[in-house]
């Protein structure tokens, strides 16, 4: 192989790669850091950064030490009844999320346009990844949850919260409380108005590799 040698500290580089101007772009240093100067690493699908040379924590096996996803953008929630449908408010109705890894960070923002013979039981669908297969809980099934507030814009019963079942790309909005949870119903919305029954939430949930 190649054997190239410098100095020992950040001052010093063992090999320098150049654009055809002589502007460098790419270094290793003397001291083992390497410097991208200008552009970006890009990892072949499949691979990532391994972080096996780290100590692990004495209270876990770990199963990947591998950063193989990184990821951010927007998405656009939308209102699933259990019968019938429901508009959004394309106005006041947004989603942005970052993904690190199998975590999917999220935020969004829905709110109520109209409804044609909607009723039941409400979810909010479209969510940038279908959540884990297998997920925790006593029967393995939820990957995930947001929360939310509660405020003035509905009938009654405004959610506060939401899960995310395993295998989905759907939040199920509910009213937590010290008793329980009780899934958000359509009659729960507030219809008087465009713009009412909003839905603020933030929250993660775990997807498969």
């Amino acid at each position: 192989g190649i054997s190239v040698k410098a100095g020992d500290d950040s001052g010093n580089y063992s090999a320098d790669f150049a654009n055809k101007s002589g502007t460098s772009l790419f270094r290793i240093l003397g001291d083992g850091n390497v410097n991208i100067a200008d552009g970006n690493l890009t990892v072949a699908a499949g691979h990532g950064i391994d972080f096996a040379a780290q100590t692990q924590s004495p209270n876990y096996t770990a199963q990947s030490e591998i950063l193989d996803h990184y990821e951010e953008g927007a998405w656009s929630p939308t209102w699933v009844a259990a019968s019938g449908t429901i508009a959004v408010n394309g106005t006041h109705t947004s989603g942005r999320y970052t993904r690190i890894g199998r975590v999917v960070y999220i935020e969004g923002y829905i709110s109520y346009q109209s409804n044609s013979s909607a009723s039941g039981a409400i979810s909010v669908a479209g969510l940038p990844f279908t959540a884990v297969t297998t997920g925790f809980g006593q029967s393995n099934n939820q990957a995930g949850g947001v929360s939310s507030f509660a405020n003035s814009l509905w009938s009654s019963n405004a959610p506060n919260a939401g899960r995310i079942p395993a295998n989905t790309a759907t939040i199920i909005p509910n009213i937590s409380t010290a008793t329980g949870a009780t899934i958000t119903q359509f009659s729960d919305f507030n219809t008087g108005s465009a713009n009412y029954s909003q839905f603020v939430f933030f929250g993660h949930y775990l997807v498969n590799q």
